[in-house]
């Protein structure tokens, strides 16, 4: 397959938007912790600007240099940057199923988006400290009575509260796409999808005859059941036909279709509401009688499925057939769609044009299956391609977009809380330090390491439950968005966010906790034999 280089345009709008919008928030999240952390140890750098605006610089001439740092900073990142992108990128072409490369050279696009994020994060990221930095009053530095604290504190909290909003909303999100996931892997879909392998017959004059091929196959040990169809159940959708009630022409609708032999229904597990199956030895249900499901039944006006029995439609050429059996509803494509109307129908009792053999495999040793049934193909059909799929492999194949999309976020939610609890952990440590003297008379006075893992700890984590609390509505509004596109869903219920916040705070408290107990623990005296 031919690599493409990376752009903008490469990746199917329905993922590549999801791989944007997240990488947007991921740098949102690590712009917001360079800011944080910038203006937290602000003060390690006052007397600097003291010294400096005393000396005649001015506030403008340091809010320069500083930004000049911060863009500085970025673009120092950019070569390790690549080098992890270069690292990755066979991981993550196996993960959504692309052939990417990264080509800087021949591709002068990815270079400008490159330079305009470097950009604007260089320059977002910078602002704010920069201003903080150079708003120091030198009097009050020179004179030692700066506090060290720096910038607008309610601002700080605004900023953390945004990492974690975003880090629930992603969690929210994952969780989400994983219990629609699971609900749609272990749904009825009205057959038996295990152990199903569907070996594709083609074209009848290249080959042996439908019926020596599924006699051939009974023969094996590994095969359970044998049954032939015009395509696969997962292909009924490519074929459509009128299907018309001809004792009331205004019952009518568009049917997906199928020519199936008599054991197609039994092997597949089809369950039928009322009537029967074709009879192997009735002419009559081969040459005229059709079996339609529940949701046919409905649209040609039968209510109760058993009064559709015995009733006459007229089906793809006009001839009337009679309706012999009502199956139960299963599905012929994705969740994403509602259950169709379908007709199955036998060809003229001899079954003339099979596409499909279709096999229900003895459990246990598919290993050894394969390769038996491959010989035994190859003695009835020599130098032709032996073609097969499981059944259970191709449905998993129409939610391939929804495991990507799983997969996408469960990475990228895990990065967002790494990044966070990074941002976290050092305003901790930073908080821890700034109140050491704090700390230490306290415990003189009687407090204990709960006590002062409490003190430090209960301000993050009220930060931490705002974010949450600001994520739930958003997160709700955006996955319910998400399973609109399915016809049959999960419900976004209670136990999602109770699951989400449980995670996000139990990861904060420890990040936290972490930096707070060591300062709990320490001596008094360290930090109060100078007072």
């Amino acid at each position: 397959m031919q690599c493409t280089s990376i752009s903008f345009l490469i990746l199917p709008l329905d993922i590549g938007g999801h791989i944007y919008v997240i990488a947007i928030l991921i740098l949102v999240i690590a712009v917001i912790n360079y800011m944080n952390l910038s203006t937290a140890r602000a003060g390690l750098r006052a007397k600097e600007v003291g010294i400096r605006k005393a000396s005649g610089a001015y506030r403008g001439d340091l809010f320069k240099q500083f930004m000049g740092e911060a863009l500085a900073n970025t673009v120092l990142v950019i070569p390790f940057c690549l080098l992890l992108v270069e690292l990755l990128l066979p991981w993550f072409n196996q993960l959504m199923q692309l052939n990417l490369e990264l080509s800087l050279v021949e591709n002068i696009s990815l270079i400008s988006i490159l330079v305009l994020f470097v950009t604007i994060a260089g320059l977002v990221s910078g602002f704010y400290p920069s201003v903080v930095l150079s708003s120091f009053k030198p009097v009050e530095v020179l004179k030692g009575t700066y506090s060290g604290a720096a910038g607008s504190n309610g601002f700080r909290k605004g900023l953390i509260v945004t990492q974690f909003m975003i880090s629930c909303g992603l969690i929210m999100a994952t969780l989400t796409i994983t219990k629609q996931i699971s609900y749609i892997s272990n749904k009825n879909l009205g057959f038996d999808k295990e152990l199903i392998l569907t070996i594709d017959l083609g074209n009848q004059s290249d080959r042996p005859s439908g019926e020596v091929v599924k006699n051939r196959f009974l023969k094996n040990p590994h095969v359970q059941k044998a049954a032939l169809s015009f395509s696969k159940l997962s292909s009924f959708t490519n074929m459509e036909a009128s299907v018309i009630r001809t004792d009331n022409s205004r019952s009518s609708g568009r049917f997906r279709y199928s020519l199936i032999g008599p054991d197609f229904i039994p092997l597949m597990d089809i369950s039928m509401i009322t009537g029967h199956n074709f009879r192997k030895n009735v002419s009559e249900d081969l040459r005229n009688g059709v079996i339609i499901n529940e949701k046919g039944s409905r649209i040609l006006g039968w209510q109760h499925p058993q009064n559709a029995i015995g009733g006459q439609v007229s089906v793809i050429d006009g001839t009337v057939r009679t309706i012999i059996g009502v199956a139960q509803n299963f599905h012929i494509e994705s969740v994403h769609q509602d259950i169709e109307p379908v007709v199955l129908f036998a060809e003229s009792g001899n079954f003339a044009y099979p596409k499909t053999l279709n096999l229900k495999l003895q459990p246990g040793n598919i290993g050894e299956a394969i390769p038996s049934l491959q010989v035994a193909w190859e003695e009835i059909a020599p130098g032709i391609a032996f073609n097969y799929q499981f059944l259970d492999k191709s449905i998993r194949q129409l939610y391939a977009k929804e495991q990507q999309t799983y997969s996408l976020f469960l990475w990228f939610a895990a990065l967002a809380i790494l990044l966070g609890c990074l941002g976290l952990f050092g305003l901790a440590t930073y908080a821890s330090q700034r109140r050491t003297k704090e700390i230490g008379i306290r415990k003189v006075l009687g407090a204990t390491v709960t006590n002062i893992l409490g003190l430090i700890s209960k301000d993050f984590l009220l930060l931490v439950l705002i974010g949450f609390v600001l994520a739930m509505p958003l997160a709700w509004y955006f996955m319910n968005q998400w399973l609109t596109d399915f016809a049959y869903r999960i419900e976004i219920g209670p136990g999602i966010f109770a699951l989400a916040g449980g995670t996000a705070f139990a990861i904060a408290l420890l990040t936290v906790s972490w930096q707070s107990i060591k300062a709990a623990m320490a001596n008094p005296v360290d930090s109060l034999r100078n007072e």
